[in-house]
Formats: structure tokens, C-alpha cells, sequence
């Protein structure tokens, strides 16, 4: 805990927050593909 924190009080929590967006970020994009991909599938497989 104290590395965070020390992390925290140099003024890096921006980074932080920063991080935590572009990752849930990617979940969703990757989520969403996946979620087009299935429907495809599915698709293709009801023909």
C-alpha cells in the first residue's frame, strides 16, 4: 500500500486513471467484436 501511496502523492494519479480508461476501453471494442462475431455465426449457422 505505501507504493501506491507514494505513487499517489508524486501526482501520478492521472496515469492512473488514465490506464484504468483505455483498458476498459479495449474490453469493450473487444466485447463488442465478439458480440458481432456470434451474430454472424449464428447467422450462417440458421441458413
Amino acid at each position: 500500500m505505501q507504493r501506491f501511496q507514494g505513487y499517489v502523492e508524486k501526482g501520478n494519479i492521472f496515469k492512473i486513471k488514465t490506464r484504468r480508461k483505455h483498458s476498459q476501453k479495449l474490453i469493450c471494442d473487444v466485447f463488442a467484436q465478439l458480440t458481432g462475431l456470434n451474430h454472424r455465426f449464428e447467422g450462417a449457422v440458421l441458413k
